[in-house]
């Protein structure tokens, strides 16, 4: 009996020794790592469709800014998928212009109040648009209809 204990201290002993050694030696490279090496040769084409996705997004933002100009809507932030749009109806909540474009005009917004903690007002005129999924041309027409909505949602 003292062998066995002396066996099954020595394992725990072993098994212990053998966790923390993997701890202090680091992560070990998995196949994750060959996958890298792998696929880094496609890195500069990559880069390339980085660059085109960049400059198709780029000008999505020109042409919804540049359509919206001059309307009393403000494009307080643009990049990537989304631009930030502020309204220019004096107490309307957000969330109502948003309600209305989608049902009256067929343009869908969200509201930044959605994104915002409870009680805080500051982006209730603010909403989000998408430039991701939208062609040029489906682009132009919804940033004509936001433009020309004061009229038709009766807000002017």
């Amino acid at each position: 009996m003292v062998h066995l204990e002396a066996h099954l201290a020595a394992t725990s002993k072993r098994q212990g020794s053998e966790a923390g050694n993997d701890l202090a030696r680091g992560p070990r490279p998995r196949r994750q790592h060959y996958l890298q090496l792998a696929l880094a040769p496609l890195l500069p084409s990559l880069r390339q469709d980085l660059a085109e996705q960049s400059a198709k997004f780029s000008k999505r933002h020109d042409i919804f800014r540049d359509t919206l100009q001059g309307s009393g809507w403000e494009v307080g932030a643009s990049g990537a998928y989304f631009a930030i749009i502020k309204h220019p109806f004096k107490d309307v909540p957000g969330v109502e212009v948003c309600k209305q474009l989608a049902s009256q005009c067929g343009v869908v917004l969200l509201p930044l109040a959605n994104f915002a903690p409870p009680g805080d007002s500051a982006w209730d005129n603010w909403m989000r648009v998408s430039v991701a999924n939208v062609g040029e041309e489906k682009l132009r027409e919804a940033a004509t209809r936001i433009r020309e909505s004061g009229k038709a949602l009766g807000y002017e």
